[in-house]
């Protein structure tokens, strides 16, 4: 083989391996965008939030996936979540909808009760925000439940560790407000992230039970 052929093999053996990671982490990337466009798709209608971050989540908790697979997965989160959390999702819209409009009413007022009460406001927002991201990935662990028991286990797990919720909803804050700042198109592409982090959060507070089953600790 001549010299300019095998050293030309020998760069290829080199890189083989660097390129085929880039090629993965590509596929990967793409993939999440994916999911991140389908996930603000299912939102539209607003109150399907819940089952479509329920899908997502059930899509990212599969590993490493294709975009093709992970994809499917959405598509069978979503059609396992959408009509049993239509009315949980209305509710958690509903809650902070009611808070904010209060915080505004309060924020007008210039007594100081007003103050006191407008602090209240924001504490509980601050536990609305954990609980709901709590009970995204409790759905995803406990898909038979019904919302009852998925609002008690997401506020075991949203509150028995509430250093590691309050982090979490600081990092949730920060990533959206970093996105907004860049463009608002960029926002979906926080779910991804927010939601891998949420599903890490709760598998710690989650151990297998009898048949393989999830239960909390």
């Amino acid at each position: 083989m001549p010299t300019a052929a095998r050293e030309y093999v020998s760069f290829e053996n080199v890189f083989e391996p660097h390129r085929s990671a880039g090629t993965a982490v590509a596929r990967r990337f793409l993939g999440l965008v994916a999911l991140a466009g389908l996930w603000a798709l299912c939102t539209v209608p607003v109150v399907t939030w819940l089952a479509a971050s329920a899908a997502l989540v059930h899509a990212l908790d599969g590993g490493t996936r294709s975009p093709t697979e992970a994809l499917h997965a959405f598509r069978e989160g979503w059609r396992r979540h959408r009509r049993r959390t239509v009315a949980l999702g209305t509710l958690s819209l509903l809650v902070p909808a009611v808070l904010a409009t209060n915080l505004l009413f309060l924020s007008t007022q210039g007594v100081g009760l007003a103050v006191v009460l407008a602090a209240g406001t924001v504490v509980l927002m601050l536990i609305s925000t954990a609980m709901q991201l709590a009970l995204v990935p409790v759905i995803v662990l406990f898909p038979a439940a019904g919302p009852r028991r998925w609002l008690q286990a997401a506020f075991v797990v949203a509150f028995r560790d509430p250093v590691r919720s309050a982090c979490l909803v600081i990092v949730t804050a920060a990533l959206v407000a970093a996105t907004s700042a860049l463009s608002p198109l960029l926002v979906p592409l926080c779910a991804p992230v927010v939601g891998h982090l949420a599903m890490r959060a709760c598998l710690r507070q989650v151990v297998t039970g009898p048949g393989g089953t999830p239960a909390l600790r």
